[in-house]
Formats: C-alpha cells, structure tokens, sequence
C-alpha cells in the first residue's frame, strides 16, 4: 500500500498540472500571503499587551475595513487571470498596459474607501458595542483608510508576477512591506526610540506606510527596461475597452468578495453584541486561524493561475488536473493545522492573554479554546469551497461565483445568525455552529459547479489567433 502511494506521488509529482509546478507556484505564495498573516498577527498581538479595549477593537474595525476593501480587491486583484491567460497564449505585450488598468481601478478604489471613512463614527454607532470600544474602532478604520490605494496599487502590480507564476519576486515585495509595517508597529503603538505612543492609530499609520513600501518597489520593477522591452510596461496610457472588461470579470469577483467578507463582518458584529468577552474569544480564535487560512489562501491562487494558465493554452483537461492537485495539498494541510490546533489550544490561546486582568482571562480562555475546535471543523470543510472556486474563476466564471456567494452568505450565515443571536437569545456556540453549516454549503456548491465542465468553454481573452 506505502508502495503504490510513493508511486502515484511520483507519478502526480512530474506530471503537467501536478505537485511539482503546483509547488513552484504555490511555496512562494504561501511565504507571500502568511508575511501579510504575520503582520496581522504581530499587529493585534501588540494591541492585546497594549490594552484590553484596543485589541477587542481591532478585529471588528479591520474586518469592516476588509469589506469595503473586498469589492475594489476582487476587481484588481482579477487582473491576474487576465495576465495568465494571455501568457499561457503568448500574447506578451499585452500584460503590461493591462496592469496598469488594473491600477487606475485601484486609485477609484482608494478614494471611494476615503470617502466612506467619512462616515465611521455613524457605522460603528449602530452596532451596539461598548462605547470604549467605539471610539478605537472608529480612529483605526479612518486611519487605515488612507492605506487603501497604495494597498489595492501593490495587489494589483502583483498581478504583473503572480499570472506568469513568477511569485518569488510577489514574496520578497510583501516581506520589505511586512517587516516595515511590523517595525512601525512597535514604534507607533507603544512609542519606542522617540516615536509618539499612538495606540491603535500607530496601528493603522504602520499599515499605510507598509502598503506604501509596496507599491514602490513595484513601481520601481515593473517599469524597468527589460519589461518595458517585453510586456510594455511603460504604456500607461488608460484602456477604457478594457477597463470595461475588468470590471465584467472582475467586479462579480469583488462582489463575492464583498458578500464573502460582508457576511464574515456581520457574524463578528453580531457575535460582539453578546459582550465583551464573547467578541474577545472570537477574535482570539480568529486571529489564530488568520495565520492558517492564508496558505489555504495561496493554494487557491495558485489554482487560478494554473487554470488560466492552461486554458489560454485550450488544455482543459491539465486546468482539471492542477485542480484536484491543488485540492489533496489542501486537504493534507487542512488536516495538520486541525491538529495543531487540538494540542495546541491552550498554548495559543495564552498567547493573547498575557497582561490581560485576571478576571477577564480567567473568563476568555476557555470560551476562545472551545472556538479554536469549531475552527478545526471548519478547517477541514474549507479546502472544497477555497479550491473548486478558484478554479471556476481561473476560467471566467465570476458571474456564477458571485450569484453563489450572494445566496450563501445571505441566507445562510447572516440571517440565521442575526436570527438566532438577536431574535431567539442565541449564545456563542450557536452562532458558531451556523457558521460551520455555512461552511459546509460553500464547498458544497462550488464542488457542484465544477463538476458541470461549464469552465472549460470559458476564456476572459481574445482567442483568435491574431
């Protein structure tokens, strides 16, 4: 049995769409997408030792932030497929003036999120938390707005890399641009070597200031002359026809996002009207799993990049292949982190509890352990929705993907735990055990729509030889 396993690897390993171009891809995304985690991780580490109250507010302010952002993130960010199928067709100099389409969305983006910080004092007004919780969520979410642009300008550079496969040079970006932000972090926040202490706020100013180191270095990359010589980076001029394109592949991707992220928001918000120690425990396990999901994450770029990548080749059947490879990596690293977690709960845990008031901690811990084994469960749903979703949307799909996630995330996380929680004096485990059923219908529904082969006949490119 160990014999025909080795073999099968093996074989899986060299063929096209296996292991080994899976991994090239995917190794260096990993490192990219868990750089951010850590970032995120370390940011709300801090404001735990900071103060109890800043670190309650930093995970429902950054998630509402998140949401506003999906919709103009899902809509740059698909810049990708479009870069990946033109070079799995070998219609290189059409990447680079479609990069910069990507970025002129970005900076509408940017100042349509600016525009909504307008409004962050009403927002969290509405939502029935803590008033020393309210006013470190409303400074955190203004001053993290002001990293929209340049954040949604690197996302959507990095797709210049990320749909030719050249995701080493995605991962040395975002670690200058983590350590920045995580160095700014511990300077602003406490106010260390001289620097204001800023709390929250020195939060938010260490993010805009590594979004910014981002989007420079690609400024500085992708223009450089061997570039411009092959993919014409240097032409800047605006697209409108394609920009019009992007945004009728792209702007259902951001709406799923948005549903996605949106219903996500909503859950937190309404598991923070339970109290304090409800939406502390939340965002510990939470916080926790961050780290965990962006491999997961990875794996379903990486995904995407290969089935645009072979469908602008028209080679349905290695975009099918790389799929279900995608989709055994998944499962075997879904099945680790479940574990870690499970032996690790209590360690983890503690992590975010230390100088926190004994009262409070005494309290916390064993609710934010028992979420951690909800987290275990939903670990090991998450692989089918993550992979079979990406896959669709390697090939065009968005249209589908976004109807899905409306349905999804509407129905089947957001009312019923509004419902339940707000209208039948539902605790903390029930909301959370509607979150887990949503989980289950999200793989569900993807894997469903995979299996049709509709993908296979779609393309975001001009096919015709030229």
């Amino acid at each position: 049995m160990i014999n025909n396993f080795i073999t099968s690897f093996k074989q899986r390993y060299n063929m096209a769409g296996g292991y080994k171009e899976f991994f090239v891809i995917a190794i260096p995304l990993i490192i990219s997408t868990s750089s951010w985690g850590v970032q995120h991780f370390i940011h709300r580490l801090f404001l735990s030792h900071y103060s109890v109250d800043t670190f309650a507010a930093v995970f429902p302010a950054g998630i509402l932030h998140a949401t506003v952002m999906s919709i103009f993130v899902g809509t740059v960010v698909y810049v990708d497929v479009f870069v990946a199928q033109y070079w799995g067709k070998g219609e290189k100099s059409a990447i680079g003036p479609a990069v910069w389409q990507s970025v002129y969305l970005a900076f509408v983006g940017g100042l349509i999120v600016l525009f909504v910080a307008l409004f962050a004092e009403p927002i969290f007004s509405f939502i029935a938390h803590a008033p020393e919780i309210q006013v470190h969520k409303v400074t955190y979410f203004q001053t993290l707005a002001w990293a929209a642009f340049p954040s949604l300008a690197a996302t959507a550079m990095g797709g210049f890399y990320a749909g030719r496969g050249k995701t080493r040079v995605i991962v040395a970006v975002n670690v200058v641009g983590v350590l920045v932000a995580v160095l700014f972090d511990w300077l602003l926040i406490f106010g260390r070597f001289g620097f204001p202490e800023l709390g929250i706020r020195g939060a938010g100013i260490a993010s805009i200031l590594g979004a910014i180191t981002m989007a420079s270095i690609y400024v500085w990359l992708i223009t450089r002359r061997q570039n411009s010589l092959e993919y014409n980076t240097r032409i800047f001029k605006p697209d409108f026809t394609f920009i019009k394109k992007l945004i009728k592949f792209g702007f259902p991707n951001g709406v799923q996002f948005f549903f996605d992220i949106a219903s996500f928001t909503f859950f937190v918000l309404v598991v923070g009207t339970l109290g304090r120690i409800e939406l502390t425990a939340s965002t510990i396990a939470f916080t926790i799993n961050s780290l965990a999901y962006l491999p997961l994450s990875a794996f379903g770029i990486t995904v995407s990049i290969l089935v645009g990548q072979y469908l602008g080749r028209n080679k349905a059947d290695i975009a099918e292949t790389a799929t279900y490879t995608g989709l055994k990596v998944a499962f075997v690293y879904a099945a680790a982190i479940s574990l870690a977690y499970v032996l690790f709960a209590g360690s983890l845990v503690d992590l975010f509890l230390t100088g926190a008031d004994a009262y409070y901690a005494e309290l916390i811990r064993p609710a934010a352990i028992k979420l951690l084994m909800f987290i275990c469960v939903y670990t090991m749903l998450d692989p089918l929705g993550t992979i079979f979703s990406s896959a669709i949307k390697g090939a065009g799909d968005t249209a589908y993907i976004m109807k899905a996630l409306i349905v999804l995330s509407v129905l089947i996380l957001a009312l019923p735990a509004y419902t339940a929680v707000a209208l039948l004096d539902g605790g903390l485990y029930t909301a959370w055990t509607i979150f887990l059923i949503h989980g289950a219908a999200y793989g569900l529904a993807f894997y469903k729509r995979f299996l049709t082969k509709k993908w296979a006949k779609m393309r975001v490119i001009d096919m015709k030889v030229k």
